[in-house]
């Protein structure tokens, strides 16, 4: 199901990011628990994971309670501890055999429902516990990802703290979602994580046009203090400039010729390489007139 209002992100983002921004109620359905009104049923051990009694889910272990049962969507006890923040919950659970990886029909897990949430401790724990934070949801959407689209700056830090390295093209899409949505903080830590300020997503349109085009001033100033190229164009030849331009943002405009302004004022940086010189004494020649 789309929704209109998010389409224009079509122009700026990479294909993944699109299913995200395209789904966004397939994204809420991960935080939002509407099982009770599609007939889902729940044990009494997830009714305890989901309402985050922990010493109630301790006594079902202890009598033998199935630890990865699965309603008829897939869900799990662990799943529904996440998604609500429960952590100590959730380390019981862990402990006591939970499947961190398991999926559900959505091909949501564990990790990606506390994200999306806006569960940091939660997010952190699964990862320490093994979960996978590359995975991806049906929507395409990844535990980095989701948190990153709502907005869910304590997760999208916590997340990239304990992440060794960003997968391939994750941080260009992440930012580019970020210069549209002006979120600054996650765009900072991004930045400051080693993403390309210049990152290009379909129609090599950049992060410094997406702020352009949602009107983020603040975004914009973000982006030129860590180098942004004010003239890089896309594959049709616009630049930000001429995004602002077109949708008559004067504050960006009034930006974006000023950081052209000091781009033409600013000399080129030449060091000027002096190679060091071997000084030889000047030889005489002597013209010895044989007698």
């Amino acid at each position: 199901m789309a929704v209109s209002g998010n389409n224009i992100f079509l122009r700026f983002t990479s294909r993944n990011s699109l299913r995200l921004l395209c789904y966004p109620v397939l994204l809420l359905a991960l935080i939002a628990n509407i099982a009770a009104c599609s007939g889902e049923r729940f044990t009494a051990l997830m009714n305890a994971a989901r309402n985050g009694d922990t010493e109630a889910v301790r006594k079902m272990l202890d009598l033998g309670a199935e630890v990865d049962q699965k309603t008829s969507k897939g869900k799990t006890a662990l799943m529904l501890a996440a998604a609500r923040g429960y952590t100590d919950t959730v380390k019981l659970l862990v402990d006591r055999g939970a499947d961190v990886r398991a999926r559900d029909n959505y091909e949501t897990t564990a990790l990606i429902a506390a994200a999306t949430a806006g569960h940091a401790e939660t997010a952190v724990t699964l990862l320490q516990y093994g979960a996978d934070p590359t995975f991806k949801d049906t929507s395409g959407g990844s535990a980095l990802s989701n948190a990153t689209f709502f907005g869910r700056s304590e997760v999208v830090m916590a997340l990239l703290d304990n992440m060794p390295e960003l997968p391939a093209n994750a941080g260009d899409e992440l930012l580019l979602l970020c210069a549209g949505l002006g979120y600054e903080d996650i765009a900072r830590a991004l930045l400051n994580k080693g993403v390309n300020v210049n990152a290009r997503g379909i129609k090599q349109r950049t992060t410094l046009m997406a702020a352009a085009a949602f009107n983020k001033p603040n975004m914009i100033k973000l982006l030129l203090e860590h180098g942004a190229d004010v003239n890089a164009s896309d594959e049709e030849g616009i630049t930000a400039l001429q995004v602002a331009q077109n949708n008559s943002y004067h504050e960006i405009i009034t930006l974006l010729r000023n950081a052209q302004t000091t781009e033409k004022q600013t000399p080129p940086n030449i060091t000027s390489k002096i190679s060091p010189q071997t000084t030889t004494p000047a030889k005489t020649t002597q013209t010895v007139e044989s007698k």
